[in-house]
């Protein structure tokens, strides 16, 4: 099977697999061991990663988790058991983040005003020309201008296709 095959292969198996709940066990071993297949058939770890990510589109945690399944060191039922165990911590840790305190917008406002305070830098004071301190706004609270923010699209921005209109 060549490389091309191998993908559709894999990439078929685990939308079975996501879809079917009574074959799913048996179509994310196959992914796994088709997956172990091409990391055998890679020159190395980062070469094999970068290729499942871009033509699978799976990252490297869901990768490793299905070649586990397809070796039978764990089960689905175990993968999901850990998944369910990380969301419950990840829920205790981060009440906001998950909705808690919804109902009383006053603890919701009092606790997220506590977390900005706690993680903020200290703020810096610099005269501003006039002599007064300039209001600065905490980093957590910009706007992102990272890798994966995106500009947003203004009316200007876009631009009209022109029509030829006839002269009457």
């Amino acid at each position: 099977m060549n490389e091309t095959q191998l993908v559709r292969t894999i990439k078929a198996h685990i939308a079975k697999g996501d879809k079917a709940k009574d074959k799913a066990e048996q179509h994310y071993i196959a992914a796994g061991q088709y997956l172990k297949q091409l990391k055998d058939d890679c020159p190395d770890q980062q070469t094999f990663l970068e290729k499942v990510e871009k033509e699978i589109g799976i990252g490297k945690s869901r990768t490793y988790e299905l070649i586990q399944i397809g070796d039978g060191r764990k089960t689905v039922a175990e993968v999901r058991a850990d998944t369910a165990k990380r969301v419950a911590k990840h829920e205790q840790s981060c009440p906001l983040a998950n909705g808690q305190n919804a109902d009383d917008p006053e603890a919701s406002a009092e606790a997220r005003k506590a977390f900005y305070a706690a993680e903020a830098p200290p703020e810096q004071e610099d005269a501003a020309p006039d002599g007064e301190t300039e209001d600065r706004v905490p980093r957590l609270w910009q706007k992102p201008t990272g890798k994966y923010s995106r500009p947003r699209a203004s009316a200007r921005g876009r631009q009209r296709k022109s029509t030829p209109q006839s002269s009457a």
